[in-house]
Order: structure tokens, then sequence, then C-alpha cells
């Protein structure tokens, strides 16, 4: 098993970042690159998210943390082929 994490600095406001990850996570894209993000229940712990990276097969995520304005994390778990 492999695991992933990313992590930036940025000047923006950190309501302008959790509004976009909220926009995001809603199916609104942040722009023609973007990946499309399809919740299925609330922007909430335990709510699976389809994402569709640009020209990829789509993956399932579960919300595994998320703490308003601080930390969202999920898991995706591969498929047994």
């Amino acid at each position: 098993m492999w695991t992933t994490e990313h992590s930036t600095m940025t000047e923006v406001a950190p309501t302008a970042v959790w509004a976009a990850l909220r926009d995001l996570h809603h199916g609104i894209p942040l722009g023609e690159q973007s990946d499309r993000f399809e919740l299925h229940g609330p922007f909430a712990v335990g709510t699976e998210v389809s994402v569709t990276p640009q020209g990829q097969e789509t993956l399932r995520s579960v919300i595994t943390e998320l703490e308003e304005g601080s930390r969202c994390a999920d898991t995706t778990r591969r498929s047994a082929s």
C-alpha cells in the first residue's frame, strides 16, 4: 500500500481556499483543467466522493477528516481487478 500527502503555502486567505474546496466538492469546476468531483452525500466525514481526473477513469474516495478551515483528507482504495 502507498500513501501520499500534499501541502503548500499561499498568501490567499483561508476562507477563499475553503470556499474553492467546497465548490470543487460540490461539482463546481475551478477552471477548464479541473478534475470533476461528485459528492454522494453532505460535505462531511464518511461521505463518498467520485473524482474523475482529466482524461482518466473515475476514482471513489471517502472523506476521512474534515475540519473546516484547517484540514481535509480522504482515502481512495484501488479496486481489485
